[in-house]
C-alpha cells in the first residue's frame, strides 16, 4: 500500500496544478470562513459563536466543504491526466495490475481527504483557541471526521466521474452541475 502511495506522489510532487489547487484551498478556506464571522447574517450564531468551541467545529468544516468542489476538480484532472498521457498503461506494463492501480489511485484519495480533514482541523482548533480558550475543545469534535468522510464521498465521485468520461473538461462540467444540483435539491 504504501508503494502505491509513493508512486501516486511521484506523479504529483511536481505537477504545479496540485499544488497550486491545494494552497488556493488553504487559503479560501480560513478567509471564507473569517469573512462568514464578519458578515453577520441573521441565520448564523453571532461572531462570537462562531470563533469560538464548540460551534466552530461546525460551521467551519461546513465552510471547509464547499471548497471541497475544487479539490474534486483536482481529483478529476489528475483521473484524467492519466488517460491522457496513457500514464495508466505505463503502470501496467511496468507490473502493476489495473487492481493495484485503481487502488493506489484510490489511497490516494482517501489520503488527500484525511490531509483535508486533518488541515481543517488545525486551523478551526488554532482560531478556537485564539478568539475562546479550550473550555470546550472536545465538544462536538465529531464534526471533523464527519467532513472527512464527506470529503471521501466528494472525491470519490469525481474518481468515478473522470473514469467514465475520461475527458477532462466535459468530466469538470459535470461535476460542477451535479455537485450544484446536489446542493439545491
Amino acid at each position: 500500500m504504501i508503494k502505491l502511495l509513493k508512486i501516486e506522489y511521484m506523479k504529483v510532487k511536481n505537477y504545479s496544478t496540485f499544488w497550486a489547487i491545494l494552497i488556493m484551498y488553504a487559503c479560501l478556506v480560513p478567509i471564507t470562513y473569517l469573512g462568514i464571522s464578519q458578515l453577520g447574517v441573521s441565520l448564523l450564531p453571532d461572531k462570537n459563536a462562531l470563533l469560538s468551541f464548540p460551534t466552530i467545529w461546525h460551521y467551519f468544516t461546513w465552510t471547509a466543504s464547499w471548497w471541497n468542489v475544487l479539490l474534486g476538480v483536482l481529483i478529476v484532472i489528475l483521473v484524467c491526466n492519466e488517460y491522457a498521457f496513457k500514464t495508466q498503461r505505463q503502470n501496467v506494463i511496468d507490473g502493476l495490475s489495473k487492481r493495484e492501480m485503481i487502488l493506489g489511485k484510490f489511497l490516494f484519495i482517501i489520503a488527500l481527504a484525511a490531509a483535508v480533514a486533518l488541515y481543517a482541523f488545525v486551523v478551526a482548533c488554532i482560531t478556537g483557541l485564539i478568539f475562546d480558550g479550550a473550555e470546550n475543545f472536545t465538544r462536538k469534535l465529531e464534526y471533523v471526521p464527519i467532513y472527512g468522510l464527506q470529503t471521501v464521498g466528494y472525491f470519490a465521485f469525481a474518481f468515478l466521474l473522470a473514469t467514465l468520461v475520461k475527458r477532462p473538461a466535459l468530466s469538470i462540467i459535470l461535476y460542477i452541475v451535479i455537485i450544484a444540483i446536489d446542493l439545491f435539491l
